[in-house]
């Protein structure tokens, strides 16, 4: 069938959701679209997706994080007649957009620059390329802005755990730990079977799981749970400001614990954890 680039709505345009995959969910039945439909409307546009793709936007599974994924945003809302950003600009701003860095960057850096290159940077002029990448390093990356001055400061204080077990993969070129930083056994061994059971092609019977993670996603997650115990191990007193646990106690049944998480992400040492009046880690 002929695809129609501009379908009619079936009811006024009365719903705004926060959201970004109901506001995507709420214009797709307002214009008979479904999954099928608009990814061969978006194709037929220039636009680079998959059918699976818009489906799990829609079912807010995944959220555009690309250049060519923005660009299908965009060409969404000119097929439903929208606000140039109106389905854009519910995006998230905490995230990335990812495969913006030049062709020649490490991945390290390359995960730096991603939160502050515009979204059009490859689609750029080499000139004004050089230009924005020469002022991210030598203003912010690099300068003596707060953000630089603070990861200077960050990274001279190790205190991520490290993993010593194989099956824990890390990224290339990352250090997740000083020597003197090995996690516990236990913890050591908690990881281990995390890892493989979210990395096997098939769960064991009667287990259950939320999508694979591939070698690059194993790694970030260990290093972010190794972040974590590490800052929960460390001294209170120290440069770090940690939370003082007992390594030996640490375990991953700690994350089902809400003032872990709050004292975590909000880094005060005034918070429940931090100020040691909270025993989620302690071990009966």
């Amino acid at each position: 069938m002929p695809v129609v680039l501009h379908p009619d709505p079936q009811w006024p345009d009365d719903d705004d959701p926060e959201d970004f995959h109901e506001a995507l969910a709420g214009q797709m039945k307002r214009h008979g679209d479904t999954a099928h439909s608009l990814h061969r409307a978006v194709k037929s546009q220039g636009g680079l997706t998959d059918r699976k793709t818009l489906s799990e936007w829609r079912r807010g599974m995944k959220s555009p994080q690309t250049p060519a994924s923005l660009k299908v945003i965009d060409l969404i809302e000119l097929r439903y007649r929208l606000a140039p950003g109106r389905l854009r600009g519910k995006l998230r701003s905490h995230r990335a957009t990812k495969g913006q860095a030049p062709t020649g960057v490490g991945p390290a850096e390359a995960r730096r620059l991603a939160w502050h290159l515009p979204d059009d940077f490859r689609r750029r002029s080499a000139k004004e390329r050089a230009e924005i990448l020469d002022w991210v390093r030598t203003r912010i990356l690099t300068g003596g802005t707060a953000y630089s001055l603070y990861h200077s400061k960050a990274a001279r204080h190790r205190f991520a755990f490290r993993f010593d077990d194989a099956s824990v993969p890390t990224r290339e070129g990352r250090q997740t730990g000083s020597a003197n930083l090995a996690a516990p056994p236990q913890l050591q061994a908690e990881m281990r079977s995390l890892i493989q059971f979210k990395s096997a092609t098939l769960t064991d019977l009667g287990f259950q799981r939320s999508g694979v993670w591939g070698p690059e996603t194993a790694a970030q997650r260990g290093e972010h749970l190794a972040l974590l115990f590490g800052a929960l191990a460390a001294r209170t007193d120290g440069e770090v400001k940690g939370a003082g646990a007992v390594p030996e106690d640490l375990s991953l049944a700690l994350l089902v614990c809400p003032p872990v998480w709050d004292w975590y992400i909000r880094g005060e040492a005034s918070s429940p954890v931090g100020s040691r009046r909270c025993s989620c880690w302690r071990r009966p």
